[in-house]
């Protein structure tokens, strides 16, 4: 182990562990705060929330395939065996707008999202070994839901139900290739992931057209923090000899790659209150508090794993690139279990395509050719199911990677500007239910400036 921890030497300084502190403490307070912002969703009343793809821009715009992507210069948190394969210091961050428009029988409602989606920092060590840090959400709760009861006595009741929070994590990770030669590679790396979670919830039933009397607030609120781990694995293969003529002028590349999320118990924190209260104003205030609890108790988070399969094509004359995704993943939401309780949810499964093109991989001048095209389309069968009906979700995704030609990377095309567009459908109007219309564009910036190599290098002086 004496080689690794003199790689390890050569770049972890002080200067460099100054550079983690300000790089967790300023970007992942803004990722926190924006959280209540990511969801406007009746679904999002079930579980934890809606979940939130552990992807990249890169990945999204591809049908948000994602692990079976082995990128030298790419940071993809969905399978830390992908650490192993970074070539340079990358540095990514991320955001994304949305707008959800919900149609139901009694009309349609529009609502617009956004904030910051994630960021990472990966930083190769060796030819084999490779570390990431980063934060993103996990899921996120953002719902308000009214109805009105019309009663003779005491009056007509609204009866409201609200909800706002999430989960996000910071994870740090390892990948290592166990095995690499000129045809083939294999890796496996680990996550260990720590969730933050705070989540709150109200019901309220308001009289407020009756003279003198109390509307009730029942409200829960839970904060989690506790750590998980994933595992993941990777194995490339050169198929040239195997696919076609040993002498085409087509390289071909095939990787399989696989996820799994350990299950864990997030010690969680819940606060319960029921109460009454009066409008002074406008303002609710609570004029009595019938019952109050704070106790210490689990969420456990169940399993979930992933599988995808990615074919690479490139022409060494011409310099076409072309790369096929497929990917399947599995959440047993199922098992989840909020104080020991089941949340009577489905498990979630999603097949996912994509695929990326590039006209001129080593074009310099000619941004149209060296630009990457992407398109993807995915298939889901969510977590909910609402009165013996299972809500399904059908997505097609289309992106544009820049490269930032002139930005003095390691690599030529290591830092590009990626751009992301999402059009997804989830659920039906069917049997009293509502259909969502969901339009995100994400934006991503990726960078490996070679001045960044200042950062993690021992500086010597003769």
């Amino acid at each position: 182990m004496n080689w690794f921890y003199s790689e390890l030497t050569n770049f972890f300084t002080i200067r460099t562990f100054k550079y983690f502190i300000f790089y967790i403490s300023v970007i992942f307070p803004l990722l926190a705060e924006g959280q209540n912002n990511l969801t406007s969703s009746p679904y999002s009343v079930f579980g934890l929330g809606d979940p939130f793809s552990i992807n990249t821009t890169y990945g999204k715009s591809m049908g948000d395939t994602k692990y079976a992507n082995l990128q030298p210069t790419y940071l993809n948190p969905a399978n830390p065996a992908s650490y192993s394969a970074l070539r340079a210091v990358s540095f990514e961050v991320a955001g994304n707008i949305s707008r959800t428009v919900s149609y139901s029988q009694n009309g349609d409602q529009t609502n617009d999202n956004g904030g910051l989606r994630y960021f990472g920092l990966g930083i190769p060590i060796t030819n084999r070994i490779g570390i990431a840090i980063g934060a993103m959400p996990f899921t996120a709760t953002g719902y308000r839901i009214s109805s009105t009861t019309e009663l003779e006595y005491p009056g007509d009741i609204e009866t409201i139900f609200q909800g706002e929070g999430g989960t996000s994590f910071v994870y740090g990770g390892i990948g290592y290739t166990i095995h690499q030669d000129s045809i083939q590679r294999l890796s496996v790396g680990a996550n260990a992931n720590l969730y933050i979670g705070n989540t709150q919830t109200e019901a309220l039933n308001i009289l407020e057209d009756n003279i003198g009397g109390l509307n009730a607030i029942t409200y829960t609120k839970w904060r989690s923090t506790d750590f998980g781990f994933d595992l993941g694995f990777l194995y490339s293969r050169n198929v040239t000899g195997i696919i076609g003529k040993k002498s085409s002028q087509v390289r071909k590349n095939i990787t399989l790659g696989a996820k799994y999320a350990i299950p864990t118990k997030l010690k969680t924190e819940f606060t319960d209150m029921d109460g009454s209260f009066l409008f002074s104003s406008g303002v609710p205030r609570l004029a009595d508090t019938l019952f109050y609890r704070v106790d210490t108790n689990q969420i456990f988070l169940p399993q979930r794993f992933g599988i995808g399969l990615a074919f690479e094509f490139y022409n060494i004359n011409t310099k076409r690139f072309l790369k096929l995704a497929v990917d399947f993943e599995q959440f047993n939401w199922s098992e989840l279990q909020i104080r020991g309780e089941s949340q009577n949810l489905n498990n979630s499964q999603q097949f996912s395509f994509g695929m990326e093109f590039i006209p001129d991989k080593e074009a310099f001048r000619k941004i149209l050719s060296v630009m990457r095209y992407r398109v993807g389309a995915r298939t889901k069968n969510t977590r909910i199911n609402v009165n013996g009906y299972d809500i399904s979700e059908y997505g097609v995704t289309f992106g544009l990677g820049i490269p930032l030609i002139r930005s003095r990377s390691t690599f030529t095309d290591a830092s590009t500007l990626d751009f992301g567009m999402d059009f997804a459908i989830r659920g039906t109007e069917n049997n009293s239910l509502i259909r969502e219309q969901i339009t995100s564009i994400n934006i991503g910036l990726s960078l490996a400036p070679s001045f960044w190599d200042r950062w993690f290098k021992r500086r010597k002086i003769d």
